[in-house]
């Protein structure tokens, strides 16, 4: 049973569809994908078929090119104002179902606005979209979705914060570093480096810095890369997912770190061992890459990995480089 349905035109990015359809199948296996050009049997009416396929799939990826709008000849208005556009017929199907729909923007497409949709699929400009474009970081762009894909497909059972404390293993969870030295005001460095961090938190305003709570997110990102950890030794955390899912991402306690890239192994780190703190930028000054001694870590906006700069400068003694 296909479980990914890819919706795209095929004089538009047909390229795109054939390379994300193989990408997908290296991960989710060959009966994952359902794509017309492969799918559909001669002399079938192709409505009918894409109308079935839609209800057997768990999600849609709707891949939007620069000719997806485009108006035929002897038209006013594009293709998708066509009741018999089988691009509408397939979003339609998806809306019916009430699954998720990612619009897989490339080359220089951007979310249609609402006035180049027909009312039935004007919900399209909700959903949250990702981009393939063909740059450098193609792979990565590519990695992101697939991501996201998995996330959608098999999600992280939520993890109840009884849950968590009942398979804790405090001792586990960072490397042993004996008991913390004092602070100036007699309070453990933990309790120091705690206040330190919400005070540079309260001065960056950021999106992606999520303070402490037990939402599903921090039970995701627990979870998936710090399933020792209990919630409320977390301070913040960086959410990297791209559909929020949080299995991916960077968590922040008073001891130390937890980060996993996309498609990465977990890393952890206390503070008292970062050594360097290395910052990597472009021609126009933003912050692209941090390396905390040998960990190399990228996020998606500059203001968000320039704020864990921030708190990183706060609560060590690390050399900068």
């Amino acid at each position: 049973m296909a479980k990914i349905f890819v919706s795209y035109r095929r004089q538009d990015s047909p390229y795109v569809a054939l390379t994300l359809k193989a990408r997908l199948e290296e991960r989710f296996g060959k009966q994952s994908v359902f794509l017309d050009i492969d799918n559909i049997p001669m002399g079938v009416d192709f409505r009918k078929h894409i109308d079935l396929a839609v209800k057997q799939c768990d999600v849609m990826l709707v891949i939007i090119g620069d000719s997806w709008l485009r108006v035929m000849p002897g038209r006013q208005q594009n293709r998708l104002f066509d009741p018999q556009d089988f691009v509408r017929a397939e979003i339609e199907a998806a809306l019916r179902r009430e699954i998720p729909i990612i619009p897989v923007l490339v080359e220089a497409a951007e979310i249609p606005s609402a006035e180049d949709l027909p009312e039935s699929i004007r919900e399209l400009i909700f959903r949250h979209s990702t981009v393939l474009r063909a740059e450098r970081d193609f792979d990565s762009q590519m990695e992101r979705l697939i991501e996201g894909v998995d996330g959608l497909l098999n999600p992280v059972p939520e993890v109840t914060h009884r849950d968590v404390k009942r398979h804790a293993k405090p001792a586990e969870h960072l490397p042993a570093a004996g008991p913390p030295p004092k602070a100036a005001d007699d309070r453990p460095v933990t309790s120091h480096t705690r206040d330190a961090i919400l005070e540079v938190v309260a001065s960056v305003p950021n999106n992606f810095i999520r303070a402490t709570s037990h939402d599903s997110r921090l039970k995701s990102a627990i979870a998936s890369y710090a399933p020792h950890l209990d919630p409320s030794d977390v301070i913040i955390f960086f959410d990297l997912s791209v559909w929020g899912r949080a299995r991916t991402g960077l968590i922040l306690t008073s001891e130390g770190m937890f980060w996993r890239e996309f498609l990465g192994t977990v890393r952890t780190i206390r503070y008292e061992h970062i050594e360097k703190l290395k910052e990597s930028r472009d021609g126009d000054g933003n912050l692209l890459t941090l390396w905390v001694n040998d960990m190399k870590i990228n996020f998606l906006a500059p203001e968000d990995l320039e704020a864990l700069v921030s708190i990183l400068k706060t609560v060590t003694n690390a050399e900068q480089a």
